[in-house]
This record gives C-alpha cells, sequence and structure tokens, in this order.
C-alpha cells in the first residue's frame, strides 16, 4: 500500500511539472501572435471637399476585427470593411496589413480624433488627428488676419482652453465671440466657462481667451471665434470619455468549521484515492 501511495505522489507531482510547462508554452504562443499596431502617419491635413484617408497597420489580426471608429462618438464608423454609418461617404480597404479608411467630401466638422480599434481582450486602439481646412479663397483678395488655437483634445474633466487673435478690428472692445456648433458661448461662473478679451499693446493684435476648465463630453464640437467684421477661425475639440474602470469586488465568501478535523483517523486507502482524484484531474489539464 505504502508503494502505491509514493508511486501515486510521485506521478502528481511529475504531472503537474508537465501541465506548467504546457500553460508556459502557451503564453509564449499568444504573446508570439498577439496583433501589434505598427507605426503610420497620426496627424492628417486635407482641404475641406477632398477624400480623408487614414491607414491603420496591424501585424498578427489573426481572426479579429478592425473597427473604425470617431473616438467621441459611440457607434462605429465601420466593422471589418463594411461602413456602419454615412455608408454613402465611408469606405475600408484591406490590403495585406494595412486598413485604410476613406471619407468622402470632408468639412471641417469632421475634424476631430478617429480610432482604428482592434475587437480583443487586450483593447488595442490607435488614435489619428485629422484637420480639415475650408477652402482657400481664389479670388486674389487678401485674407482676413485671424487664427485660433489651443486644446484639441481632453478627457472628460480635464480644462479646455482656446485662444483667439485678429488684427481686424474696427469696434473695440468685445470685437472677438466664440461659438460652439452654432450657438454663442457665453461666461458660467457656476461651469468655470470664462472668457477674457483685450489688445495686445504695441501689437496691433486683439485677442480672446475662452476657458472651460471642466470640460464635459457636450462640450465636444466646432468652436468657432469671429471678429467685429465677421471674418472667422475655427477649431474643432473632442472630449473623450476616459478609458478605465473601476471594477469594484465583493466581500469574500467564508465558511466556519464545524468542529476538529478527525483527519488523522482516516485510512490510507482514502488517501490513495484523493491521490488517484488528483492525477485524473491533472491528465484532464493536460488533455485542454
Amino acid at each position: 500500500m505504502k508503494f502505491a501511495y509514493d508511486f501515486l505522489t510521485q506521478c502528481a507531482v511529475l504531472l503537474l511539472h508537465c501541465y506548467s510547462l504546457v500553460i508556459y508554452a502557451r503564453v509564449l504562443s499568444d504573446d508570439v501572435s498577439s496583433p501589434r499596431i505598427l507605426p503610420t502617419p497620426t496627424n492628417l491635413t486635407v482641404a475641406a471637399g477632398d477624400v480623408a484617408k487614414i491607414e491603420c497597420k496591424i501585424q498578427n489580426l489573426g481572426g479579429r476585427t478592425v473597427v473604425w471608429r470617431r473616438a467621441s462618438e459611440p457607434n462605429p464608423l465601420s466593422i471589418g470593411t463594411m461602413p456602419y454609418t454615412e455608408k454613402h461617404r465611408i469606405r475600408v480597404q484591406h490590403r495585406g496589413q494595412l486598413w485604410t479608411i476613406y471619407i468622402g467630401n470632408v468639412q471641417p466638422a469632421d475634424s476631430g480624433v478617429y480610432e482604428c480599434q482592434i475587437s480583443s481582450k487586450e483593447n488595442l486602439r490607435k488614435l489619428f488627428m485629422l484637420r480639415v481646412n475650408d477652402v482657400a479663397d481664389t479670388s486674389g483678395t487678401m485674407k482676413p488676419t485671424i487664427h485660433v488655437r489651443g486644446t484639441e483634445v481632453v478627457e472628460v474633466g480635464q480644462p479646455i482652453r482656446l485662444e483667439c487673435n485678429t488684427s481686424r478690428i474696427v469696434d473695440s472692445p468685445q470685437a472677438l465671440d466664440w461659438f460652439r456648433n452654432g450657438d454663442k458661448i457665453r461666461p458660467n461662473f457656476s461651469r468655470k466657462v470664462t472668457i477674457k478679451s483685450g489688445e495686445l499693446r504695441g501689437t496691433g493684435l486683439f485677442t480672446s481667451r475662452l476657458e472651460i476648465e471642466h470640460s464635459q463630453k457636450s462640450d465636444t464640437g466646432m468652436y468657432l471665434c469671429r471678429n467685429a467684421e465677421e471674418d472667422v477661425a475655427r477649431i474643432y475639440v473632442d472630449v473623450l470619455n476616459t478609458y478605465s474602470s473601476n471594477v469594484k469586488r465583493g466581500g469574500s465568501l467564508s465558511s466556519e468549521g464545524s468542529g476538529s478535523s478527525k483527519g488523522s483517523g482516516s485510512s490510507p486507502m482514502c488517501s490513495v484515492c484523493q491521490l488517484w482524484a488528483l492525477v485524473t484531474v491533472c491528465l484532464s489539464l493536460l488533455l485542454l
């Protein structure tokens, strides 16, 4: 009986070692075949009316799916090569490792952050910034001297800071107005939205600074700065959700003993049975 017990013990230990080696080999195999997003240009600028082309290069995609989406929108633009929204403007091409999305007849409102995402447990994604410029004035007249710059991509809760400068001032002060998606922006104390305007001495420039201390999803959109002569400059701001999850784990399940164990009185045959059950479990795991 002792010989059988020792033999089964050694078998169990050996099988556990074998199982560990199998698991290690699988981990290495998964690591080698894991998908990777390779470097490609991430900042693109096109003129209004043109076709925007964004390329995402992926290695070891396997059977996974590529999803294109606008980072500020919940719905995807495409799944695989099939357009999901705006089918008349969206086209996706797949050649080898390259997944390319084409967006036709782009407008300034299409400016923003776009995302190439792989459907996998690793949640692999890459962000691209698309800027769409207004069509240049071809009449030969002087273009307005007005510029806007500032925050273009933030996460919810972070500040948005924009600055607009113009040299074509007729009326002062209040020579610059701010708009978001066509609605005029006004200072808001409760939301900590401030607008500070003034002339920069000795420069001939008038400047206005718009600050939103704690951004919200609703702050996403096209921001427009307009001077007294109705010359305008635009900038698109994307407010993104934070990609994090706070998982709260429940309390641990506890069990109470019903008294002192009487294992010392168990028979050797029971121990052999337990070891045989362990060997059976190990063999089952190896065959997975």
